[in-house]
Order: C-alpha cells, then structure tokens, then sequence
C-alpha cells in the first residue's frame, strides 16, 4: 500500500492539529507549520518577516516529506491549506514521489471557531499565534472552501 500524505485543510480552531496528532501516533510524520515556525523564530516573532519564514519551513518540509514517502511512512501536512491552488500543488507532490493524498476539509461554523479559539488564546497561548475575533473573520474570508477536489469532510467535535 502506497504511503499516503494527509493535505489538512481548515480555518484555526477546527481541529486539525488534534487530528493530526492522531495520525502521528498512528505512524504518520506529523508536519505543523506554526510549531516549527515558533521553534526556529520563537513566539514573538518579526510579523514583517513571518510569511518568508513560513516559506522556507515549507521548502524544508517538502524534504522531510519526500525522505518519508521513500521510507514507505504517511506524511501529515496540518498547514491550513486555504487556498486550492497550494492544495492542488501539494496532491501533485504528494503523487511525484508515490505517495496518494487524501485532503481532510475540518468544516466548522464560524461561531464554534470563535468559541475555540477564545478558549485556546486562554488556555494555551504559548503553544499557538493568540488569533483575535477579527483576525478570525479576516481568515474566513480568505479561505477557498475545497468543493469536489475528492475532499472528505471532517466533523471534528474536539
């Protein structure tokens, strides 16, 4: 069976990186960009720079992914994935290197979003980017909802 490179798709606070943990304790490797973002740059980080370090952790990424599909393990992408032009980027890789995918979309109202993430700048700061109820509904407006991209919808109740 061919390894498969998990491309998970969604706005912050609608699961994907508990799902993605999921995955990794599965075997996958699990790939977050913002995690890697706050080890290498750290939690205050320069907002001038941050789409250029995002960037380069990607680049990195796509390494540590092609090493891991050629090992025969499953690749967990929980990068977001907003718009379709990356995630279609992302299928292309993902079958250049013998891998299939499989895009997880986590659909979640934008008022449950706004609850989780309340709950998450509160309980967990140190871990995540704090996302205010603007910035939020700014994100939404920017996301391309995958409709008939062979996406699976994900209800995540965590």
């Amino acid at each position: 069976m061919k390894p498969i490179v998990y491309l998970l798709c969604g706005l912050p606070g609608s699961g994907k990186t508990n799902y993605a943990k999921k995955l990794e304790a599965g075997g996958a490797l699990r790939l977050t960009v913002d995690e890697e973002l706050f080890r290498r740059h750290g939690k205050d980080l320069d907002a001038q720079h941050i789409d250029q370090y995002k960037q380069e952790i990607k680049l990195d990424f796509k390494g540590l992914l092609e090493k891991a599909v050629k090992e025969g393990k499953s690749v967990a992408l929980d990068y977001g994935f907003w718009k379709k032009l990356e995630r279609d980027e992302y299928k292309q890789l993902a079958e250049s290197v013998g891998a299939q995918w499989e895009l997880l979309f986590f659909d979640m109202p934008l008022e449950t979003l706004m609850l989780r993430i309340a709950e998450r700048n509160i309980t967990d700061p140190t871990s995540n980017h704090i996302i205010s109820k603007e910035l939020l509904e700014k994100f939404s407006t920017q996301l391309e909802s995958p409709n008939g991209e062979g996406e699976e919808i994900i209800a995540s109740q965590e």
